[in-house]
């Protein structure tokens, strides 16, 4: 199973669907890297919010807290899809994603991610327990599993609701070119229900 991974993982390609994306550029080894983003949800039309959110950084475990893509062969172990890399560390990235598809509901007038900003109403804190690919080492299928546990804080810090959010999406193969866009798929499915359950919980 190692072995197939490592032979395939090799040959990566552009994002093959609209909604992610992938440039080029250099690592610290010298080494061509494919650097790839995903996309929020999209803008809605409507919506007069009058709340300020802020969206705090996710946190991550330190197998997750890196730009590198994930990928476990096993339940205990990991790898990085080499060559292939996120546009941001992963805290960062969902941080982004999840503040431009808040804002894109219009249900808030500000959604903010800075450490300058006026007094928020509302927090959303996130952890982000899975945001990889794993191999099935019995069947060798290949599926993207993002999972995270949120809560929406009010301005006195008491938690008005939380809950888990989770999506698993199957890839062709264990490469960046299957598995990013299974990735986009996953995140949107997660982005969206996280959208709709912090609005009916501040509206």
């Amino acid at each position: 199973m190692e072995r197939l991974i490592r032979g395939v993982v090799l040959s990566l390609g552009l994002c093959a669907v609209g909604g992610c994306a992938a440039v080029s550029t250099i690592t610290a080894a010298g080494e061509r890297a494919e650097v790839y983003e995903l996309t929020p949800v999209a803008p809605r039309s409507g919506g007069s919010g009058r709340a300020h959110l802020l969206v705090e950084v996710p946190t991550t475990s330190g197998a997750l807290s890196t730009d590198r893509i994930v990928i476990k062969p096993g339940p205990l172990q990991v790898e990085y899809l080499p060559q292939a890399r996120w546009a941001d560390e992963t805290g960062d990235l969902i941080q982004l994603l999840l503040a431009r598809s808040l804002t894109n509901t219009g249900r808030y007038a500000l959604v903010s991610t800075g450490s300058v900003r006026p007094d928020p109403d509302l927090y959303l804190l996130v952890d982000v327990q899975a945001f990889q690919a794993e191999v099935d080492p019995a069947t060798e299928e290949v599926r993207v599993v993002v999972r995270m546990r949120a809560a929406l804080v009010g301005d006195d810090r008491r938690i008005l609701s939380s809950r888990t959010f989770a999506q698993s999406v199957p890839a062709a193969a264990p490469t960046a070119a299957a598995t990013v866009p299974a990735f986009d798929v996953a995140m949107t499915g997660v982005l969206q229900a996280v959208a709709d359950w912090a609005g009916g919980v501040s509206s």
